[in-house]
């Protein structure tokens, strides 16, 4: 029973494994292609999220629960780079800096 378990589990993650590299296939021929910037890019790896999620027969709270744990881990930066892109439009449209 527990190889027949491990054999299914490891099958998961190879399938896990080949959709991230077709999403991010699809990432490289968006940004060369079609220009895509970080709404598209953020947006395929909400998708890759999802389809591990499914593959991995995740229980929905369990995705919604740590995709809550990794956004507490990225907000601070998240912050930071707000803040600083907003000064920066700041000193373009005041003509301080160009």
């Amino acid at each position: 029973m527990q190889r027949a378990a491990s054999c299914t589990k490891r099958a998961r993650h190879k399938l896990i494994g080949a959709a991230l590299v077709v999403i991010l296939a699809v990432m490289v021929y968006g940004i060369i292609s079609r220009g895509w910037y970080m709404e598209e890019i953020n947006g395929l790896f909400i998708i890759a999220a999802l389809i591990a999620a499914v593959i991995g027969r995740l229980k929905a709270e369990d995705v919604c629960t740590n995709m809550i744990e990794g956004a507490k881990g990225v907000i601070a930066a998240a912050i930071v780079c707000g803040l600083s892109r907003g000064i920066m439009v700041i000193l373009d449209e005041g003509s301080i800096y160009s």
